[in-house]
């Protein structure tokens, strides 16, 4: 037990970041080579010469996850020690594993054998060794945020958000004018994005929310008492990812704010978001055992609190992120999730406005600095999701390169797979809307006896000075289904106006009854 104790001291000094460099050996035979049986063999940190990292790695494994002595693996490295004095000697008075167990335990009491445990411990934590022992003592990742499913996840939603933003910019900005015939691929491709646009943004919402609130259960648990606390890697990504997963959702919020109804419901959702956001934040910082209750030079593993969470720590995750982990990593992603923090907020609160915001209420003073308002948020946004998903792939890989084989960041867990299907409404009225057309698609998300006409308004490009029909007071004149072709176009557009001033929007109306159309803004 004095031994335990002792090299567990020598290990949460190592941990607490005061010692970074091996001590430089100065081997020297031992004293009493001859007469290893007798118990009396004198072995000091200068007698040994250590070669094999991969047994200081199996050593330092078997110590940390067990709190007890790897007794065969201590035999093997002593060997591997002293083999430089048996290769000048010939191989004369070379010890056996029997011979050097004995000398273990006739001196596991006595200061001798604790100052060569600590020389092994010294060997095996090496800069030298680091590299092959940290994936021997295992690491199993965070895969229920950062497992290649969920990667899969964020890479297909910001693949996903930039085509819709693009097009949906492009249409704004009246850079996609509607000069070709309704059926063309071109023009039903643009039509499903902006009518599937609805159902992206509302999976986007759900999927934005849904991380944030897991992302509070796992901090919550940390306030338990005697909890297993979450690792460094666990507790960081948590936070960044359950706030990235806001940035494409608001991109696309933000893009097709001039476009969307329910205005209170959508203003409402967002101020959930932001709350959402805050308690991530706060918990991340506040809450105890996390990384961030350690200053730089990493008192609280030398604390009450940094002592805690090593001992209950029963997959070794901390230790193995204490050891193999430069601080100085884990320091910078902190600041970053600072920064995506306060630039989340800065672009939310430009959002709402946007939102709660109605043309009539704009002056014409400021309408061209309204339409950079949304459109610099945008490419913000745009830039931010892109920048901050590559570096936590950058980050992801500096730590799975030093997982070894237990590694559970490289598989696939049913939850992933799961997370994957989170897109398939998306692709799917994509696809309807394109083969049958804007029309009969909205239509079939409404029960009856209600379905989607087509009403004619001027466009709604952001350099547009007029405002619409709506916005006067006047109601809308439907296009029954009788005018319209199969794409939901009228078969002929007014006179009076060009293709490129005429766009197409959906309303519900009763069936049979379109003259009960009012306004629905």
């Amino acid at each position: 037990m004095w031994l335990r104790a002792t090299v567990l001291a020598n290990v949460l000094f190592l941990l607490s970041g005061k010692v970074t460099a091996q001590r430089i050996f100065d081997p020297q035979p031992p004293a009493i080579l001859e007469t290893p049986l007798n118990g009396t063999l004198e072995l000091t940190s200068k007698s040994f010469q250590f070669t094999n990292c991969t047994l200081g790695g199996e050593w330092l494994k078997g110590y940390l996850s067990n709190d007890d002595l790897p007794l065969y693996v201590s035999t093997k490295l002593i060997q591997d020690g002293l083999s430089w004095v048996w290769n000048e000697t010939g191989g004369a008075g070379e010890l056996s594993n029997m011979e050097i167990m004995r000398w273990l335990f006739a001196n596991i009491t006595d200061n001798q054998a604790n100052e060569v445990m600590a020389t092994i411990h010294d060997f095996s934590t090496g800069e030298q060794c680091l590299d092959i022992a940290c994936p021997i003592l295992g690491w199993q990742g965070h895969p229920d945020l950062a497992g290649r499913g969920m990667l899969s996840t964020y890479i297909v939603q910001a693949s996903l958000t930039t085509i819709y933003a693009t097009v949906i910019i492009a249409m704004r900005l009246g850079w996609l004018p509607d000069k070709q015939v309704r059926k063309s691929v071109r023009m039903r491709g643009l039509s499903a994005i902006k009518h599937s646009t609805r159902t992206f943004l509302d999976a986007s919402l759900v999927f934005s929310i849904s991380m944030l609130v897991a992302a509070i259960v796992t901090y919550s648990r940390a306030l338990y008492k005697d909890a297993t606390q979450p690792s460094t890697y666990a507790s960081l990504t948590t936070s960044y990812l359950s706030i990235y997963a806001v940035l494409p959702t608001l991109l696309l919020q933000i893009c097709a704010s001039n476009s969307l109804r329910r205005t209170k419901w959508r203003a409402t959702v967002w101020g959930l978001i932001a709350a959402l956001t805050s308690a991530v934040v706060a918990l991340f910082y506040w809450l105890p055992y996390l990384p961030e209750q350690a200053d730089e030079d990493g008192v609280a593993y030398r604390d009450s609190t940094g002592r805690y969470r090593l001992i209950n720590d029963p997959e070794s995750q901390i230790k193995w992120e204490a050891l193999c982990v430069d601080t100085a990593m884990t320091r910078n992603f902190r600041t970053i999730i600072m920064a995506l923090v306060i630039g989340l907020f800065v672009a939310s609160g430009v959002s709402v406005i946007l939102i709660c915001t109605p043309e009539s209420w704009r002056p014409k003073t400021i309408a061209k600095v309204w339409k950079h308002l949304w459109i610099t948020t945008a490419l913000i946004c745009f830039v931010g999701m892109w920048v901050s998903l590559g570096y936590f792939l950058f980050f992801r890989e500096l730590f799975n390169g030093k997982g070894g084989a237990s590694n559970k960041d490289r598989e696939w867990s049913f939850g992933q797979v799961l997370s994957m299907a989170n897109w398939a409404p998306v692709v799917i009225e994509f696809v309807y809307i394109w083969t049958h057309g804007a029309r009969r698609a909205l239509t079939g998300q409404m029960m009856g006896p209600y379905e989607a006409v087509v009403v004619e308004e001027p466009g709604d490009g952001e350099e547009k000075e007029e405002r619409r029909d709506e916005e006067q007071g006047k109601p809308y004149q439907p296009v029954t289904p009788s005018d319209s072709d199969d794409s939901g176009g009228p078969r002929d557009a007014p006179e009076q106006r060009s293709d490129a001033e005429h766009h197409h929007r959906l309303h519900c109306t009763p069936r049979g009854d379109p003259n009960l159309f009012k306004k629905l803004r």
